[in-house]
């Protein structure tokens, strides 16, 4: 999730993590909100492929705090990949600022 003023920046951003990762990523989403969803296509049985995926989809989640967005828009809750991406979001910012996120300020 981004904020609406940044939602290009974050296609632009999504679009190089692609090329550099060498993934098929697919992003759609409630944009009006900012809620991107990238998802990304990946063989779970080729090692390689699926760990360009996995990083890939980290860096996504850096991108989406760098912006000063969040790595859900909470909808669906945090799963066992984004946990740790989680804790990263909240350092990355003042308890003020994390509670406006939760607030939708």
């Amino acid at each position: 999730m981004v904020p609406l003023s940044r939602i290009r920046e974050a296609m632009d951003g999504i679009e190089r993590i692609r090329e550099k990762y060498g993934v098929y990523i697919a992003t759609c989403g409630h944009v009006g909100d900012g809620n991107l969803h990238p998802q990304i296509g990946a063989d779970i049985n080729n090692r390689e492929e699926w760990e360009r995926a996995r990083e890939a989809a980290r860096e996504i989640d850096r991108l989406a705090i760098n912006l000063g967005g969040s790595i859900t828009g909470g909808e669906h809750g945090i799963g066992y990949l984004k946990q740790d991406m989680l804790v990263e979001q909240f350092r990355a910012r003042s308890m003020e600022a994390n509670l406006d996120i939760m607030r939708g300020a």
